[in-house]
């Protein structure tokens, strides 16, 4: 077995607010290597995206609630959008796409779930659900208001 030899560095985390398109509504985050994390002209390419395919995977699958989140994750060694919503009550459905060579977002194929640093805009998603969704009465916008703090994690 191999164990990993590099450390965990702090990365930069941005809440940009919450977006709406067809139904939907997100919050969109960003997460970056360099301070003060991803650009923001990279924050909207990634807002737009999520805007026009968002809706149609959450109809795709069927049984969601209008709400999810987004990362873009400007790494090391590329950029990342995950794409989150929420369906069958209690089940977080996700695509990841990874921006290629032309500077277009693309699903990718590879069975990726997220790295450590996404991990932690994924956790403090599973909570807001759980605590303003399932834990008395649903509220769609107390769980929008529920944002991962800005700063580094």
């Amino acid at each position: 077995m191999t164990l990993p030899t590099s450390r965990y560095e702090p990365r930069h985390f941005r809440s940009h607010g919450v977006r709406r398109s067809s139904g939907l509504a997100f919050k969109l985050y960003s997460i970056g290597c360099r301070a003060p994390g991803a650009p923001d002209d990279l924050v909207e390419v990634a807002g737009v995206v999520a805007e026009r395919e968002l809706p149609a995977l959450a109809e795709a699958e069927g049984d969601h609630h209008g709400l999810g989140f987004v990362i873009v994750h400007e790494g090391q060694v590329g950029t990342w959008l995950l794409l989150h919503w929420w369906a069958h009550e209690d089940i977080l459905c996700q695509q990841m796409q990874n921006l290629d060579d032309a500077g277009d977002f693309r699903p990718t194929t590879r069975p990726l779930h997220g790295c450590v640093w996404e991990g932690i805009v994924i956790t403090h998603e599973h909570q807001a659900w759980i605590s303003r969704v399932l834990g008395g009465a649903p509220d769609a916008e107390a769980y929008l208001g529920d944002t991962l703090p800005a700063g580094t994690h």
